[in-house]
């Protein structure tokens, strides 16, 4: 599919819902996608995006696929990511490869900027961007957007590439790091130098063959973002009110709204480049409590029932008819905007997104547990998520 920049506002904007909380931020992925089109534009070519079928059509001798992400905290005003950044990001990443062919990049999930970090350097080196992410919403680990590749126990490459922001907005001081390693032992060094960086990093890294990409991706998930963010864009210029895109949202994912009201109780903590906290959402029928680790992890109800647990999706969508994440909730609170405004929690069990092998194993969901201080694997053991 040649990509063109309707498909890239719809997948804007399906992509700020599917992030569930987390994903980066929305003017960082539209900066993204935008200087893609310039790189394509001067090169005299286009954009694709295409599906892992075609890919292997395309490439019967096989060759890599590599995820480009960005890790570190979304909200942290101090780091400096310009798309300037990725060509020395690809030159790092192309000494790793020892010569072997880069045939696409994915995303390692889906979120406002996160879905678009490959487009840039898939428009510098000419190759397609693939519809098989490493994940179909977004999530808080690296190693729930490694493809499963921590139980084949080989050592993967990674890279990553950022900045602190120095006076008036510019780059301050610059971070680059190349690793190789386990997934787990490279997923720390690169979440360290986030911290270091500014608190964010643009990343390629784990690069997979078709066949495995085919077996532990979560393909289609750009075709539902972009059937989400299409829907999204007809209410949004229809006036259509906040509650009533909450309840369409909702039906086209066969999830629920499951409370709308005011926003209390906020607290949030920013640990190695991370944000978690909880808030509650409160109406005249009781109180919700949402926990979050960058991503909107847990919804309790007032009685302490356990309405949601991730991967399952909650999204928070206000009165003002934006999407939210934990980062503009964070900024919504901190000036006050939040403060006269509702919000609609709508909740979307996990067999209806597309999720992965990344997302299939305990060992992630312990740190979850251990960050929020809420229970999360014995919500979930017997829903057929785990594969071990």
């Amino acid at each position: 599919m040649k990509f063109t920049r309707e498909h890239a506002e719809y997948l804007s904007l399906g992509s700020l819902l599917l992030g569930c909380g987390g994903g980066g931020n929305v003017q960082q992925g539209i900066n993204a996608y935008e200087a893609a089109f310039r790189n394509a534009e001067e090169r005299g070519n286009s954009i694709e995006v295409i599906t892992v079928e075609a890919l292997a059509a395309r490439h019967p001798d096989g060759g890599v696929i590599v995820t480009i992400s960005g890790v570190g905290s979304p909200a942290s005003p101090t780091s400096y990511t310009p798309p300037e950044y990725y060509p020395r990001l690809m030159e790092l990443l192309q000494k790793q490869l020892e010569g072997q062919q880069i045939i696409g990049f994915i995303s390692c999930e889906i979120g406002a900027s996160n879905t678009f970090e490959p487009f840039v350097p898939a428009s510098i080196l000419g190759v397609p961007v693939i519809d098989a992410p490493c994940d179909g919403r977004a999530h808080p680990l690296g190693l729930m957007g490694s493809l499963g590749l921590e139980k084949k126990q080989l050592p993967v490459v990674q890279c990553a590439v950022g900045g602190r922001k120095g006076e008036n907005g510019t780059a301050g001081q610059y971070v680059e790091i190349s690793v190789s390693g386990s997934v787990e032992s490279c997923a720390a060094l690169i979440r360290n130098s986030s911290a270091q960086a500014g608190g964010f990093v643009m990343v390629a890294r784990n690069p997979v063959d078709i066949k495995w990409l085919s077996e532990n991706s979560a393909a289609g998930a750009f075709e539902q973002t972009m059937e989400l963010g299409r829907i999204w864009k007809e209410m949004l210029d229809a006036g259509t009110p906040a509650e009533e895109m909450a309840e369409e949202v909702s039906r086209m994912l066969s999830g629920k709204v499951v409370c709308t009201g005011k926003l209390t109780d906020y607290r949030c903590i920013t640990e190695n480049a991370l944000d978690h906290g909880e808030f509650n959402i409160r109406n005249e029928e009781g109180s919700h409590n949402v926990t979050f680790f960058n991503e909107y992890m847990t919804l309790d109800d007032g009685s302490g029932r356990r309405q949601a647990t991730f991967p399952d999706g909650i999204m928070l969508i206000g009165s003002d008819r934006k999407s939210y994440s934990s980062a503009m909730l964070a900024r919504a609170v901190e000036d006050g905007s939040a403060e006269g405004m509702t919000f609609s929690v709508v909740s979307v069990d996990y067999e209806n997104l597309k999720i992965p092998t990344g997302l299939r194993y305990r060992s992630g969901y312990r740190t979850c547990e251990n960050i929020l201080g809420r229970e999360m694997i014995p919500y979930l053991e017997h829903r057929s998520l785990f594969l071990d």
